[in-house]
């Protein structure tokens, strides 16, 4: 449903905050009374979702421990065209914390991690390393999937 439920740059409102727990409410209302048994879970990032509310709700936490980084941070101010790894330890570190601070049982986090690579177009051949500036990146053999 939401990715980054409230960040602008991807489509997403305020509202959204507390309009996923009310879906989310919704939802495992329904699950629950079709007589089966339904699992439900959510992948999440370090902002933009109100995990203490949906807690009640959910079975599992996901923790999406890749594309934390790619071109889309061209434009961002903090953080500019500047090939980073679309994973990176600390970064995790903070999301897990985010939960512990909040009391999330980790018992119900499950932790995802992303088996493929990104591309990046270098400005400059001669700087080849993570932190040097992209322009962009370019289609491989899988993009039409």
């Amino acid at each position: 449903m939401f990715r980054s439920p409230v960040a602008e740059d991807r489509g997403g409102v305020e509202e959204d905050f507390e309009n996923y727990v009310n879906f989310l409410a919704r939802l495992r209302k329904r699950l629950n009374s079709s007589g089966r048994k339904y699992g439900l879970t959510l992948t999440l990032y370090l902002e933009g979702f109100d995990i203490v509310n949906m807690e009640k709700y959910l079975d599992w936490f996901n923790i999406m421990t890749y594309d934390i980084h790619d071109v889309w941070d061209e434009n961002i101010e903090s953080l500019g065209p500047y090939a980073l790894a679309h994973t990176n330890l600390t970064e995790i570190q903070q999301c897990l914390k985010l939960l512990w601070r909040n009391n999330i049982n980790p018992e119900r986090v499950i932790m995802g991690l992303g088996f493929y690579g990104r591309s990046f177009t270098m400005k400059s051949s001669s700087c080849l390393d993570a932190g040097c500036e992209f322009s962009s990146g370019t289609k491989g053999v899988l993009s039409a999937s």
